[in-house]
């Protein structure tokens, strides 16, 4: 059976690596690349509709509900990660929001910044 796994990761080592990782730095990239290695045992999930993932899985990368200092990894099957951009971030993000409300009971409310 499939398992949902969330990486809980320091935003600051995250945000370093996708910025050298896009510049061409080999080890950022490898970094990124390895996030869910550990967990090659498992069966994972995708996050979105909870189909297998095959590895190396596609992942999506979004702020942590509880601290600003943390970001979450999320792994997508190969479908999902094929989405336009703003059809998957949106998906994400609803789904984000609707664990907070369940967690806190407050509704969540997202900014992204344009790159």
């Amino acid at each position: 059976m499939s398992e949902l796994l969330i990486l809980s990761l320091p935003r600051a080592d995250v945000v370093t690596a996708d910025c050298t990782a896009r510049g061409g730095d080999e080890t950022a990239v490898v970094f990124l690349e390895g996030l869910f290695e550990p967990y090659r045992d498992r069966e994972l999930a995708c996050f979105l509709y909870d189909a297998g993932v095959l590895f190396p899985p596609h992942c999506s990368i979004v702020g942590d509900l509880a601290t600003a200092q943390e970001c979450d990894a999320v792994p997508l099957c190969s479908d999902c990660s094929g989405l336009p951009r703003r059809v998957k971030w949106g998906r994400v993000l609803k789904l984000l929001r609707a664990m907070h409300k369940f967690r806190t009971g407050n509704d969540l409310h997202y900014q992204l910044r344009r790159r």
